[in-house]
């Protein structure tokens, strides 16, 4: 590069890049209202993602040339990752087994397009280049040593998708490692990953001189992110739920007339299910049940995970 850059913390703002560009590629694909939703991003260690492989499956990965080489992963629950190749056609049949072929094609075509966006937006900041590249399982990129967990704990974030049309709801897990994780905060440039302690050892072995045991490779505990923070807020939070049975409007001269014993009516029937509001926003219906002597609901139908996220704004 011919001039100094200054550093721009980018790390924020990239989930944010990566849903707006999956949301784009989704709804231009399928011609359907979708909407690509940023839930978390933080920091986490191998010992909370290993908990994550039994249902995860690594869809594609994209590396950044940075210093040292930075790499991206996107992670679908397997069904998941079949629906979101047929929202034109609906859910398919024997969607809880892993995508074939041709539902491995699309995917990484999406996610192709979608790499594909956000690149001018990082390009002139960062001054890499990105390359899509067939991913590895999500196993293999647990790695200690690989890309991934070498160089610290890397980034996790959280993307909801949603496609009312198709009643589809869905997740996708984006991983940061820490040397795209660095480039994107400004961080000076490695020059290489730390070395292993295993041939310093045997080095040491062989020389006659008696080694210290190797040092323990561990997960940093890393600093909470300004949206996980908030995030947190949020969840801390306490909001007043109501239980909506109905409405009417009536005249004053009318209300004025109360008295006790005053029947009202209102717009629903005993049939209808009753509204569960939160934020004055209709997130539920349900069945009136009496739980203990007291009121409750019992929820027959429910918005999605996105749609009650959304609510609290």
């Amino acid at each position: 590069m011919n001039e100094t850059r200054t550093p721009v913390n980018l790390l924020e703002p990239f989930g944010q890049f990566y849903a707006s560009a999956l949301e784009a590629v989704l709804t231009d694909l399928y011609k359907v209202p979708v909407s690509c939703l940023l839930v978390s991003q933080s920091q986490n260690g191998r010992d909370q993602f290993l908990p994550l492989l039994g249902e995860w499956s690594l869809a594609l990965e994209a590396e950044y040339q940075t210093v040292p080489p930075g790499r991206l992963g996107f992670f679908f629950k397997p069904k998941e990752a079949r629906h979101l190749c047929h929202l034109d056609q609906g859910a398919p049949s024997g969607n809880e087994t892993p995508p074939g072929p041709a539902e491995s094609d699309r995917l990484k075509a999406i996610l192709t397009q979608t790499i594909g966006r956000v690149a001018p937006q990082l390009r002139e900041s960062l001054d890499v280049a990105c390359t899509p590249s067939e991913a590895t399982d999500a196993a293999d990129a647990a790695r200690a040593d690989g890309p991934y967990f070498a160089g610290g704990a890397p980034t996790l974030i959280t993307l909801m998708i949603e496609a009312e049309a198709s009643s589809f709801d869905a997740q996708v897990l984006l991983l940061v490692s820490p040397a795209l994780a660095g480039a994107l905060r400004g961080d000076p440039p490695r020059a290489a990953a730390p070395e292993r302690p295993e041939p310093a050892v045997r080095a040491a072995a062989s020389a006659g001189s008696a080694p210290g045991p190797p040092p323990v490779p561990k997960d940093p505990v890393a600093p909470l992110t300004e949206m996980e923070r908030n995030l947190e807020r949020i969840l801390d939070i306490e909001l007043p739920v109501v239980l909506n049975f109905g409405q009417t409007q009536m005249l004053l001269k009318d209300v004025l007339q109360f008295s006790a014993g005053s029947i009202i009516q209102l717009d629903r029937t005993v049939d209808e299910p009753v509204y569960l509001m939160v934020n004055n926003k209709v997130i539920a219906l349900g069945d009136v049940v009496i739980v203990d002597g007291n009121y409750g609901i019992r929820i027959t139908e429910i918005e999605s995970t996105a749609a009650r996220i959304r609510s609290l704004r």
